[in-house]
């Protein structure tokens, strides 16, 4: 599955990058389409599409922080996003905490700007642009 997400966003990062609109990643769940049903092969989650966009926006931020030290990093994250920003069972704040171990992370939930991350950290104040997902 991780690596079906993996190359899911990199392709969809690709095709938005050269202003294709994706409308739909994933098979649409019913009831012959399921865990306990007719899937002969090959990864199946019913949320695939925000699993692979959850891994978008986790690469942009990274993207944003990588090569700093960080004693404190605020997270601003519109409610419409919180739970792609946040990942599956939390995975991608356990990822940040690992590429971050000595950075206090926190999140807040804002409705300032509904595709835009907020990253505030001692020393600065970036954007994360994920309008496009």
């Amino acid at each position: 599955m991780r690596e079906a997400v993996v190359r899911c966003s990199q392709i969809k990062s690709i095709f938005i990058e050269n202003g294709v609109n994706v409308i739909r990643i994933g098979l649409q769940p019913t009831e012959e389409i399921n865990y306990n049903a007719k899937v002969l092969a090959g990864p199946f989650h019913p949320s695939f599409g925000e699993l692979v966009d959850s891994e978008i926006i986790f690469r942009k931020v990274v993207e944003r922080l990588q090569n700093q030290k960080f004693s404190k990093i605020l997270f601003m994250i519109h409610p419409k996003n919180y739970s792609k920003f946040v990942g599956q069972k939390k995975s991608n704040i356990t990822r940040f905490k690992q590429l971050f171990p000595h950075a206090e992370i926190k999140l807040l939930c804002s409705s300032e700007q509904v595709d835009r991350i907020k990253i505030i950290t001692e020393s600065n104040e970036t954007v994360v642009d994920i309008s496009r997902l």
